[in-house]
């Protein structure tokens, strides 16, 4: 019953993440998994190198960027720049120039629906029982997945540009949903690894 659950909520997950990516229009068509706007491409690459700043030279800043102290920064954080680098590093070993945007953001949807899931189906005290096959539908867990993660707000986000500044606010979207699992998943049993 256990796996079958895992099953259920890695297969639901992958639907939502890459459901909301396709359906969103962030993925057009085959092969537009990128970006249009490079600021967090290079804030990955300089990531990938050990460094921070984007750039030395005065002449490669852009729009929304910053010169401090002899270098290039970008403003927006580096928290999709920070998930982003596992991605590009095994694209990199497998010879490509970097991962496709879009499926690394549509993978942290996927896993913070994987979350929200795991968390919500296994909360007391209710989940209805078909008695015919002995499954659980997990009602509660896939409206906390409705509420949480298919916030309008957050699709309608999604259907903009999304160019750096709405990739920001979605990632800081995802991580505070993100926080908050973990804060009622410690609550419920607190460990020392929680």
């Amino acid at each position: 019953m256990k796996i079958r659950s895992h099953f259920w909520a890695c297969y639901v997950s992958l639907v939502i993440g890459f459901g909301l990516v396709l359906g969103t229009g962030l993925i057009t068509t085959l092969g537009s998994w990128y970006s249009d706007d490079i600021t967090y491409r290079r804030q990955t690459e300089a990531l990938i190198h050990g460094r921070f700043a984007l750039d030395t030279d005065p002449g490669r800043l852009t729009w929304d960027m910053v010169w401090s102290r002899g270098k290039i920064q970008q403003p927006w954080g580096l928290g999709a720049s920070a998930w982003r680098a596992p991605f590009d590093i095994l694209a990199k070993l497998l010879g490509r120039e970097a991962f496709p945007d879009r499926i690394s953001f549509a993978v942290a949807v996927s896993f913070l629906v994987y979350i929200v899931l795991r968390l919500f189906m296994y909360a007391p005290p209710h989940h209805a029982v078909d008695e015919d096959h002995g499954t659980f539908w997990h009602f509660d867990a896939l409206a906390a997945v409705l509420f949480l993660v298919l916030f309008p707000p957050f699709v309608t986000l999604c259907r903009t540009r999304f160019r750096t500044y709405e990739e920001a606010a979605a990632f800081a979207y995802l991580t505070g949903i993100g926080l908050f699992c973990a804060t009622l998943a410690f609550i419920r049993n607190p460990n020392l690894l929680r």
